[in-house]
């Protein structure tokens, strides 16, 4: 077949999908005649013959000139995809719709491709947007106050296990309910039940440490997310909705782990809620196409200022998760795609709290 002939028109539409209009020749689909009728002899069973001998005038009565048409003309497509897809410069990322559009005897045959293609995505001022938030002082200080709040909530739940513990009957589960003059007494002798704590000035040091270091973390992480967020709203994009529907069913999948983790099924979840699973979605929507739009925010960050996580850090973490999975249960390469994303994008996060 020569490809050389076939005709090829792109268009571009909206949420980068394209439409590709594929002309070929009728010279060039009727080439593989021969190969269709003897592939059709060998499948088609007609009374009176055996499988593979039956004469090609009774398999055209059989199957019809267009059926002979449709079948060469669906070899010829499929020979000709890749030059399809080379000549129109697109890198499709879901499974293209086609439809024949004009197809009739000694006709050229007419098809509509239409597919997704990788997101555009435009980013400006990454560099002075992430400077600005970064001037901005992270607050970690930790009051008297937020101290005595954090002692009262472990007493709470201290008290509240030794209920369970104890299998005293309690018809309020909240253990935030729990007054004051029922909590264990704290002293030096109860805070060592805690952990490594000499006494009650020990508990309370090491206390406000670790929130503060918490309350560090968090701080850091909002703004990673103020900087990223700020990026999205100067970007554009144009973004498949098959990228938004596969986030979708990623969030699905995940909300099905975290209600089983609590010992519920999701029919049970939603018939308790009234609400169907595409409801969910429809709520959803929104959440994840900013998940989308984060995601390849991060990935362009990378790809335009060359930021890439250091290798060995890769492999280590690959062979870690490797070693926690048989390898029936799970592909090194999916694997390998999985922790170089998650730590491309903790790369990107650094490299942006570093502009100063």
């Amino acid at each position: 077949m020569n490809t050389e002939n076939i005709t090829i028109k792109s268009n571009k539409l909206p949420n980068s999908r394209v439409e590709i209009t594929v002309t070929i020749p009728i010279a060039e689909v009727t080439s593989f005649r021969s190969q269709v009728l003897k592939e059709l002899k060998e499948t088609t069973e007609i009374d009176g013959f055996r499988k593979g001998h039956a004469p090609e005038l009774k398999i055209l009565e059989r199957v019809g000139e267009m059926g002979v048409l449709a079948e060469m003309a669906d070899r010829a497509l499929t020979e000709s995809y890749p030059t399809i897809l080379e000549q129109s410069k697109i890198q499709p990322i879901s499974r293209p719709t086609i439809n024949i559009t004009k197809m009739a005897p000694d006709n050229d045959v007419e098809y509509v491709i239409t597919t997704d293609v990788m997101p555009t995505v435009i980013i400006s001022d990454v560099v002075s947007i992430a400077k600005e938030h970064n001037q901005k002082p992270i607050q970690t200080v930790v009051t008297d106050t937020e101290v005595e709040n954090a002692i009262r909530e472990i007493r709470q739940m201290r008290a509240h296990q030794q209920l369970h513990d104890n299998n005293v009957e309690h018809h309020d589960h909240n253990h935030q309910n729990i007054p004051d003059d029922q909590l264990p007494e704290l002293t030096d002798d109860y805070v060592k039940t805690l952990g490594k704590f000499s006494n009650i000035a020990d508990f309370e040091k090491q206390l406000r440490e670790n929130m503060e270091k918490e309350k560090q973390a968090n701080e850091h992480e909002k703004r990673r997310i103020a900087i990223i967020e700020a990026i999205i709203t100067k970007g554009e994009y144009d973004i498949p909705v098959s990228i938004v529907d596969f986030e979708l069913e990623k969030m699905t999948e995940q909300f099905k782990h975290d209600l089983s983790m609590n010992g519920m099924k999701l029919d049970e979840y939603l018939n308790h809620i009234g609400k169907t699973i595409e409801d969910m979605k429809i709520e959803w929507r929104e959440q994840a196409e900013k998940r989308v739009q984060m995601q390849l925010t991060l990935e362009k960050i990378a790809e335009t200022f060359t930021i890439k996580p250091d290798q060995e850090k890769i492999d280590t973490e690959v062979t870690k998760l490797m070693e926690m999975y048989s390898e029936e249960s799970i592909q090194r390469e999916n694997v390998v795609n999985y922790v170089t994303q998650i730590l491309t994008n903790t790369a990107v996060f650094d490299w942006l709290e570093n502009q100063k």
